[in-house]
């Protein structure tokens, strides 16, 4: 299912493995789609999207970060 929602939508996002989608309504096609980040995957996308990490702090289960668009 993920796998055509990408190829129908056009877009280029894959799924990957660990993703979630999961139905939200019975009733109608409405879902919700989850992908578990590493911390080392978020700080890579973000850099590629021309973003710097102004701060880090590595909580234990939920570690933080914040960017910066610089300037």
């Amino acid at each position: 299912m993920a796998w055509l929602s990408a190829v129908i939508s056009g877009s280029d996002w894959r799924p990957e493995r660990g993703d979630m989608i999961l139905p939200l309504d019975p009733a109608r096609p409405l879902f919700h789609y989850e992908h578990p980040f590493a911390p080392s995957e978020i700080e890579a996308e973000a850099v590629a999207a021309g973003l710097r990490v102004a701060h880090r702090c590595d909580y234990p289960n939920t570690p933080v970060i914040v960017f910066d668009v610089g300037g």
